[in-house]
């Protein structure tokens, strides 16, 4: 049965692998954005749910754009992108103010694959839709604290995993230019994976405290909203 399906499959990859190929040659298309990523995390346990902070953080990257036909691409990308979240608070005690900020700041390199379509339209303005899993690996993690003017922070990079798979869905205007096309882009990002490492491997007290329990309870997920304006030729 399984070969039975491998030759079909097989068939059509050959059947359409001529068509991809003479719109790739006229219609294959790269380029690059810039933007910035409102990211915040989703913190889960057997007890509660609650969302860490919108934090907004640096996002770059790379695409290419590979036609299947006139409407429909595949569109490998690869970025850098800051994720995490921020929630601070403040009060008064004895006559005193008091402020507090702490901040989740997470750095990944991004790699997603899209879907990506667009309708035929008349005009300089074409719009298109798109969506796909995201691949993204860890560089850098930090808790910091600031409190009344002054501030620390530590590295949590061993308490979370390498890698965090997601699902992206957005659209986007591409513009058409006399050097190339203006690209404007608005997307979701939602973590599929828990990035907590359990049982946590060192004991800290930071934003993780609720999960500094060493079970398999606790859950984190990145989650965020990407706005980005870049450049397709």
């Amino acid at each position: 049965m399984k070969t039975s399906a491998y030759l079909a499959l097989s068939l059509i990859l050959i059947l359409l692998l001529p068509q991809v190929n003479a719109f790739a040659q006229n219609d294959l298309s790269y380029g690059f954005r810039i933007g910035t990523n409102l990211a915040d995390i989703q913190m889960e346990d057997d007890e509660f749910s609650e969302s860490y902070g919108n934090r907004f953080g640096l996002a770059f990257g790379a695409f290419m754009s590979f036609p299947l036909n006139e409407r429909f691409s595949v569109q490998p990308e690869v970025w850098y992108m800051q994720k995490g979240g921020e929630t601070e608070f403040e009060f008064s005690f004895l006559g005193e103010d008091f402020s507090f900020k702490s901040s989740l700041i997470f750095e990944y390199i991004e790699v997603p694959v899209l879907i990506r379509y667009a309708p035929l339209v008349q005009g300089k303005a074409s719009p298109n839709l798109f969506a796909g899993p995201s691949v993204g690996f860890l560089t850098a993690a930090k808790f910091k604290l600031e409190a009344n003017g002054e501030s620390e922070s530590s590295s949590i990079k061993s308490n979370l995993k390498s890698t965090d798979v997601s699902l992206i869905f957005g659209g986007g205007l591409d513009i058409g230019l006399s050097f190339g096309t203006l690209a404007v882009d608005i997307r979701y990002m939602l973590g599929l994976s828990n990035i907590l490492k359990s049982p946590i491997e060192d004991d800290f007290e930071d934003g993780f405290d609720d999960f500094d329990n060493g079970d398999d309870n606790g859950s984190i997920k990145n989650k965020g909203l990407t706005i980005s304006l870049g450049l397709r030729f």
